[in-house]
């Protein structure tokens, strides 16, 4: 299961199961204690972390299953590689913002505002008749990104919902890579990345042809991997850059 890289931080997995859960069960207990002490984990051992959420060292280990995980030293590996604020925007970005925060904002806005005329560009617009023939056509649609635009992908499947097509949306990668296997000729993949950074930091996609499979406004050959796909929009600029 866990040998590919893992998407999003532990932060990012509890929250997403606290608030989407159904019942407030043992598992809830556990996800809302540790989001309590979720500064104090780091370096913590079983024992340490089942006293914080006065639970047995059995149901924190069931509790790291339960996420997905294989066993809790696969928990502390996910703390290990967590992310900070410092981290979660592009270096560049980060360092303008720091040093002068006016230019920084007065940056970002004016690249807001150069993707949305670029993404209503004639030659963007003069293909979405295609895209939207060619999506309600497919068999199977899927839709994958980095965890950081999941919001985005669960925005266009409740709306694609509300006209009767069901997209597929994982926040998992190991899930995410299941999928892309299981597309054929007849399904459609949304590829929504920054700065074309989704290949490059899951390269597993790559290495496995999803075998003719439509993207956007390319119709790549059979077996063509989805890392040759071009896509339609621009890169969003100084926004994450995981």
């Amino acid at each position: 299961m866990n040998n590919v890289k893992m998407m999003g931080s532990l932060l990012d997995r509890l929250l997403s199961y606290v608030s989407s859960a159904p019942e407030r069960d043992a598992n809830y207990d556990i996800a809302v204690a540790l989001l309590r002490n979720y500064s104090q984990l780091k370096g913590l051992a079983l024992s340490q972390i089942a006293d914080l959420c006065y639970t047995s060292n059995a149901s924190i280990s069931r509790f790291c299953r339960f996420l997905g995980m294989d066993n809790f030293k696969e928990f502390q590996s996910w703390m290990e590689r967590d992310f900070t604020m410092r981290t979660d925007y592009s270096r560049q970005f980060y360092t303008m913002l720091h040093n002068n925060q006016e230019t920084a904002i007065s940056a970002y806005r004016d690249a807001l505002i150069g993707n949305i005329y670029t993404t209503i560009a004639p030659e963007n617009a003069q293909v979405i008749p295609d895209i939207v023939k060619t999506l309600h056509d497919c068999g199977k649609a899927a839709y994958f990104s980095h965890h950081f635009l999941w919001d985005i992908g669960h925005y266009f499947q409740s709306k694609m919902m509300m006209m009767g097509r069901y997209v597929e949306l994982f926040m998992d990668y190991a899930t995410q890579l299941e999928c892309a296997r299981s597309l054929t000729e007849k399904d459609f993949a949304i590829i929504c990345s920054v700065g074309g950074s989704y290949l490059t930091r899951y390269p597993d996609l790559q290495r496995y042809p999803v075998q003719r499979v439509q993207d956007a406004d390319h119709h790549p050959k059979p077996g063509q991997p989805l890392s040759q796909h071009r896509r339609l929009h621009p890169p969003v600029r100084h926004d994450q850059s995981q």
